[in-house]
């Protein structure tokens, strides 16, 4: 079948937290499966699935930011939205999650106010 696709459609090899990500998601899903009486089948009863590996994280200094939150964006209107929502969310320290789900009712006495969202370990 890959003979007939053109090389650019071909999938883009995963790197591991990929697989583990979508693994652990099709593990929900079966799990879910056999508690509602789906399935009997359990392909993950045979492997533990892997932990997910992450480098060391480094962080901008403020001289950093500074300079990305200056830089001239006005050749692009997309690069300024993308920088000025990067800036917002390095000021109010919270996830990429929690940013997009904020709304007006965050803002309580003139102040953002909210309870982040934390990842089922």
């Amino acid at each position: 079948i890959y003979k007939e696709v053109p090389k650019t459609q071909l999938p883009k090899p995963k790197g591991q937290n990929a697989v583990t990500c979508i693994l652990t998601i099709l593990r929900t899903f079966f799990n879910w499966s056999i508690k509602n009486n789906h399935t009997n089948n359990y392909p993950f009863a045979q492997f533990k699935l892997k932990q997910e590996v992450y480098g060391t994280p480094f962080y901008l200094t403020i001289e950093e930011r500074n300079t990305l939150y200056n830089y001239d964006f006005s050749y692009s209107n997309e690069l300024e939205i993308q920088r000025d929502i990067f800036i917002f969310q390095c000021v109010i320290g919270c996830r990429v999650s929690d940013l997009y789900s904020l709304t007006k009712n965050n803002i309580i006495n003139g102040a953002i106010e909210y309870i982040a969202l934390k990842k089922k370990n």
